[in-house]
């Protein structure tokens, strides 16, 4: 038996590991109250969050900051009291934030899978009225932007003041930023209000254009490329957006370029164009001239080799609709360059051949295909057999042929 003394020392030798003496009793009291086990490699001992996190009415900025990403890593979205509590002490602070400290929050309760009507309500208020919508940069009009999509929460007063902060900050702004912008606006379904006669007329070519001239650089993410490329098909059409996928396709058809992409991206981006000049054919917008006629027969022969051969190495990372969607963009493609061939004297410089690896991976993935993915498959597959013969796309449609009955 151990003295008083000695087994003091050991109590508080233990405290580290949650355990102290209890001064009511003048006995030793046991409280697991840490975050590790007491062995080497023991588990984690979890606590209720309430008492973690508890005294949320005394936190100032940072202390909220810090506790609300605790929070959210420690996936405590199912505790409804929890992020109320966070919530109501967010709203009393949030004049206070920064535009980013506020962006810090919103994406805060977005990952932590908690949506809160009053704090985005509080947070549009402060924006319009308080320090989190003054002296706002470039990078903070587009992180605010993408915190309301991601919470689908769209206030028309917010955007419209967001995005005549954007047109002032437009010089300085990267085209990352702008992909995260316009992303943002197409989830909120707000593209309307970059039309021409609408309330930001100008602004979206302005937008494209600032991006096009960035599009060379060697620091811009891929995806935030390809969001680009879908914004541009989504949004209303502007001769500038034209002109910005032009020029995406004159680096797509660069061999080394493509095989530095994910099959993904060059499925998007292509498809990004196919919609665009198919939205150009509505009778509103016949003043904008097509991408593919922009681009020209060679180059769209040479986007079709470099998307192909991008492809090959990593086609099966594509998934079923992405496969179908990659052979509708090159029957369209080639269907134009033939087209443009048989209007003159040129040759077409391409063989199906080159799409091979694509067409075993749709051949494979027929048995689970349902009707309408089968009907766009032979649409399309009748236009490549139209541009060129091939063994085994002549295979293809004929295994759809059988499907289809």
């Amino acid at each position: 038996m151990c003295r008083p003394k000695n087994m003091l020392h050991q109590v508080a030798g233990l405290y580290k590991y949650g355990i102290y003496l209890s001064k009511a009793s003048q006995s030793v009291r046991v409280v697991i109250i840490g975050t590790r086990g007491f062995g080497g490699r023991g588990g984690t001992l979890v606590r209720d969050p309430l008492s973690t996190w508890g005294a949320t009415s005394q936190m100032g900025t940072r202390e909220l900051l810090e506790a609300v990403d605790r929070a959210e890593r420690a996936r405590t979205g199912s505790n409804t009291a929890l992020w109320d509590r966070l919530s109501c002490r967010s709203q009393a602070l949030l004049p206070d934030f920064s535009a980013s400290e506020t962006c810090r929050v919103l994406f805060a309760f977005y990952r932590a899978r908690y949506k809160d009507d009053g704090l985005l309500h509080t947070a549009s208020e402060a924006i319009l009225k308080e320090r989190p919508g003054q002296k706002l940069l470039a990078n903070d009009i587009a992180l605010l932007m993408k915190a309301f999509s991601k919470h689908n929460y769209g206030d028309i007063a917010v955007v419209d003041f967001l995005l005549t902060c954007a047109k002032h900050q437009m010089p300085k702004a990267s085209a990352a930023d702008i992909s995260h912008l316009l992303a943002a606006l197409v989830r909120l379904g707000m593209g309307p209000r970059l039309r021409d006669d609408g309330p930001h007329p100008g602004l979206l070519g302005s937008l494209f254009r600032v991006a096009r001239i960035q599009l060379g650089d060697a620091y811009l993410p891929i995806p935030d490329l390809t969001n680009l490329a879908a914004a541009a098909a989504l949004l209303p059409p502007t001769d500038d957006s034209a002109c910005f996928l032009e020029a995406l396709g004159l680096h797509l058809a660069k061999e080394l370029r493509a095989m530095a992409m994910p099959p993904k991206d060059i499925v998007r981006q292509l498809v990004s164009i196919r919609e665009f000049d198919r939205r150009l054919e509505e009778p509103c917008v016949f003043h904008i001239r097509q991408v593919v006629d922009r681009l020209g027969m060679a180059t769209v022969a040479a986007i079709c080799n470099a998307a192909a051969i991008g492809l090959s190495r990593r086609v099966g990372e594509l998934d079923l609709e992405l496969s179908i969607s990659a052979c509708e963009c090159f029957a369209d493609l080639l269907t134009f360059s033939s087209q443009c061939v048989s209007r003159s004297d040129a040759v077409l410089q391409w063989n199906h051949g080159k799409l091979r690896p694509l067409f075993s991976l749709v051949l494979q993935r027929l048995p689970s295909m349902e009707v309408p993915l089968l009907e766009r498959l032979e649409h399309c597959t009748s236009l490549l057999l139209q541009v060129q013969d091939d063994i085994l796309l002549t295979e293809l449609a004929h295994d759809i042929s059988v499907h289809m009955e």
